[in-house]
This record gives C-alpha cells, sequence and structure tokens, in this order.
C-alpha cells in the first residue's frame, strides 16, 4: 500500500470514500482522523484499518442503499430489540422489493422520513411519538401507525409528526375503516377492487327465507357497474332502483 498523505481521498471497502485529515502518534503507532465524503462523518481509525480499507460509517446508507443504523451507543437490552425490530419490520417493507408486504408500503411509495432512516434517531425519537407507553410497548399491547392522526389520511411517510401509537384492536379497526374507504361506492351493490375494477352483485330475495347473493359481473367503471346492475334489478324486480 501506498504511504498515507494527510488530504488522501481513499475509498472504503463499502461505506463509500473518505478523505485524510490529520496523524497523531499514540503509543508508538500513528492514528489517522478520517472524514467520509458522502455523510461528513469522521473518526480515528488505525494504518491497519486504511490500508485493508475496512474503515467503517455507520451513517452510510447500506440498508437497501437508503437507512443506516447510526452510532447506537445504548443499551442492548430487550427494550432496544424491540424497537430495532420495529425499524426492521418498516424498513424491510419499505424498502425490500422480496418482502411480502413491499407491494402495499414500499410500490406504493410509502417510505420513512429522512431522519428515520437512521436507527439511531429513530430510537432516539420514540419515546416522543403520541401515545407512546413503554410497558405497553413492550408487551405488544401498542403499535405503531402512521394514519390514526390524520383522520385516515394515508400519509406517504413514517415520521414524528405523522406516527402516533394505538391498541392493537384500534389498529384492526382502524385498517378496516380505510379498507371500507377504499372499497365503497356511491350506489348500491358495488365494489371496488383491489386491481381498480367495480364488481356489481345483488341479492336475491324472491324467495322468501332463502336470500342468495348473485354476481353479476366486474367492470371497468363505476357507471358500468351502476348499469349492469340496474339491468338486473330489472331483470329479477322488473324495476331497476328501488321504489
Amino acid at each position: 500500500m501506498s504511504k498515507i498523505k494527510i488530504g488522501d481521498v481513499r475509498k472504503s471497502n463499502r461505506y463509500g470514500e473518505y478523505k485524510v485529515l490529520q496523524k497523531v502518534r499514540l503509543d508508538k503507532k500513528y492514528q489517522y482522523q478520517i472524514e467520509f465524503i458522502l455523510t461528513g462523518y469522521t473518526k480515528w481509525t488505525s494504518y491497519a484499518s486504511i490500508s485493508k480499507n475496512e474503515v467503517r460509517d455507520p451513517y452510510y446508507p447500506i440498508i437497501y442503499d437508503e437507512c443506516c443504523m447510526g452510532e447506537c451507543n445504548f443499551s442492548r437490552d430487550l427494550y432496544y430489540q424491540k424497537v430495532l425490530n420495529t425499524w426492521r419490520g418498516i424498513v424491510n417493507r419499505c424498502y425490500d422489493p422480496n418482502n411480502e408486504n413491499y407491494k402495499n408500503y414500499g410500490a406504493k411509495g410509502i417510505q420513512l422520513c429522512d431522519r428515520w432512516k437512521c436507527f439511531e434517531n429513530f430510537y432516539l425519537d420514540l419515546p416522543q411519538v403520541s401515545g407512546f407507553d413503554k410497558d405497553k410497548f413492550l408487551k405488544r399491547e401498542i403499535v405503531l401507525d402512521k394514519d390514526t392522526k390524520s383522520s385516515f389520511v394515508l400519509h406517504k411517510q413514517y415520521s414524528l409528526k405523522n406516527c402516533a401509537f394505538i391498541s392493537q384492536k384500534d389498529n384492526f379497526q382502524e385498517g378496516l375503516a380505510r379498507w371500507k374507504q377504499r372499497t365503497s361506492s356511491r350506489y348500491v351493490g358495488i365494489t371496488k377492487l383491489h386491481d381498480g375494477k367495480w364488481q356489481a352483485s345483488i341479492c336475491d330475495m324472491r324467495k322468501k327465507g332463502k336470500n342468495k347473493n348473485v354476481y353479476i359481473g366486474r367492470y371497468a367503471t363505476e357507471e358500468d357497474a351502476h348499469e349492469a346492475y340496474k339491468k338486473k334489478r330489472k331483470e329479477l324486480y322488473g324495476y331497476e332502483e328501488y321504489e
């Protein structure tokens, strides 16, 4: 390896380029202060680490090219692990195309705010999130939700501003309400499907005590589905709308 010089710009194995700022002699060995170009993070490291390009930047977006761990000088207790698991779950469904939930999150543009892309910041901010209770969090009685604070407005970001902790029951009911909101129609018997099409169906009540749901079809527009519904209602009952 060539001699390490002050001002040198070198490239680490996984954490991008860095610049050598200065060196000092400690216990007969040189220590070098370096600054990573992308993040501005500075640290002291050894000649051996530089010679092998094994210097690490905790703020480099090494996780899916988007997220990082940060320095994380926290106690590695149960709470730490729970917070880390929560963060990893969000990161995986927002940035990993192979994750089973990616289609409902990352594929729809949902992501972490810039600050929460770093786990260190997420850990520090979590107690400030509305509804946070450490004991309930550890017992999994509450979960982090990004939409509840704004009356079912679907936010594109997980952030301190958007998120709140809610109970498991409230989370289920809130999700159900959002589903109903997405699938509702202004017309009777019409439902919006996940693929964007509209399904028409009608209840056949001509035989007392033997009501039967009749599938009519799937249509490109809500209006087409409504027209098909009216036609079927006239076929079954002799009129198109409720009288």
